[in-house]
């Protein structure tokens, strides 16, 4: 079985919630990630369980957050695309706004690249340090995954 549809088996096994685009949503992001990162470390997650326990349900959770998610969000530090491409890949609302921001420009290029393939076009990818953008983009939501220290980022 392949790794597209062993994670396809597990999906439909373990999230029943998820709809069809959502599925094919972290299908293609996955098979992405998974392609890029034999090509530059972005991830030490590679297995499908891995992937699910690693980076997908973090990702939900983010969906669980009492008063939900922003309409205008930053992913700082976004790297691989966990948890902002990800994110956007299994939003169900189409006019939220999603800025990656990634201060390594080729990871910042492999995200902009993965936002087009995945067909996102509410995903916008900034080559920057954050304290540079994020004041013209003026978010609702920010999320951080091992940026560093709160003190750092607040």
């Amino acid at each position: 079985m392949n790794f597209r549809s062993e994670l396809q088996s597990a999906l439909s096994q373990q999230f029943s919630g998820l709809n069809s685009a959502q599925i094919e949503g972290i299908l293609t992001f996955a098979e992405i990630l998974y392609e890029e990162n034999q090509k530059q470390n972005l991830t030490r997650i590679e297995g499908v369980q891995d992937f699910i326990d690693g980076h997908l349900i973090d990702v939900l959770e983010l969906y669980k957050l009492p008063g939900g998610i922003g309409n205008c969000v930053v992913d700082i530090g976004s790297g691989s695309g966990v948890p902002g491409l990800l994110a956007a890949a299994i939003d169900t609302q189409t006019d939220r706004k999603w800025h990656l921001i990634e201060s390594e420009t080729h990871k910042a290029d492999y995200l902009s690249n993965s936002a087009q393939k995945m067909g996102l076009k509410n995903v916008f990818v900034y080559a920057a340090r954050a304290e540079d953008v994020i004041s013209d983009i003026r978010p609702d939501t920010v999320m951080a995954r091992a940026v560093g220290k709160v003190e750092k980022i607040s």
